[in-house]
């Protein structure tokens, strides 16, 4: 699975537009009334103005492995604070990561996978796409099984699924399926469900859908491209 293009809400989208393009680099790729695109990697996501509610996503963008060191000194280089490193150790996600918060508070990560950089330094363009959203909802295994059932995605192993935790997708791709209340790592911030559109590729077939209240609806197309 691949994550072609995420919509968020932000409440505080001045702030968000300058830490993404100035802070972190990425390239604006169309402004509009409400809001603003960037393209990270192979996907675009975009932040949409939306005051009636407080967002705490939690997503990735993957990067190579061997770049999580580097990339680390990166971040901190542009005055950006790290939250507390950790080394995955479930066979699903493996991997080294590095998180931060963003201006509306969302927990932002650089996930190191085992894919090749040929670039010898970190550079914003060493990230090859967002590969992870947090979905918190109420039942995780209904959520789970509708997004495998509608949407024809693979788990890399649904044996792993748990009431509190459900990998949906593989490493290029995951969408993860938690229990609302439960704590984003590597904070004690338990999770909300926050509402966005998304469009992912399965298998070759491009699939758009919106979550709202931990719920998912389908959608002919996201936002940002209406």
């Amino acid at each position: 699975m691949k994550i072609q293009e995420l919509v968020l809400n932000s409440n505080k989208l001045d702030l968000q537009k300058n830490f993404y393009s100035k802070k972190l680099g990425f390239e604006i790729i169309e402004e509009f009334g409400d809001g603003f695109s960037i393209q990270t990697g192979a996907t675009r996501l975009s932040f949409v103005n939306f005051t009636d509610q407080n967002t705490n996503y939690h997503f990735a963008f993957q990067i190579s492995k061997e770049k999580i060191k580097v990339a680390r000194e990166w971040l901190i280089n542009r005055d950006i604070s790290l939250l507390k490193e950790t080394k995955t150790k479930s066979d699903l996600v493996m991997g080294k990561s590095l998180y931060f918060r963003d201006p509306d508070g969302n927990i932002v990560e650089f996930i190191g996978r085992s894919v090749e950089d040929r670039r010898s330094a970190f550079a914003i363009e060493s990230v090859l796409r967002l590969s992870e959203i947090g979905l918190p909802t109420k039942d995780t295994f209904s959520l789970a099984k509708k997004l495998i059932d509608d949407y024809h995605i693979v788990p890399k192993d649904e044996e792993e699924f748990n009431h509190d935790f459900c990998w949906v997708g593989d490493d290029d791709g995951v969408l993860i399926v938690v229990k609302e209340g439960r704590h984003w790592i590597p904070t004690n911030c338990p999770s909300i469900a926050s509402d966005f559109q998304i469009k992912i590729k399965v298998q070759g077939r491009e699939y758009a859908f919106k979550s709202s209240k931990g719920e998912i609806e389908n959608l002919n197309v996201v936002k940002s491209i209406v």
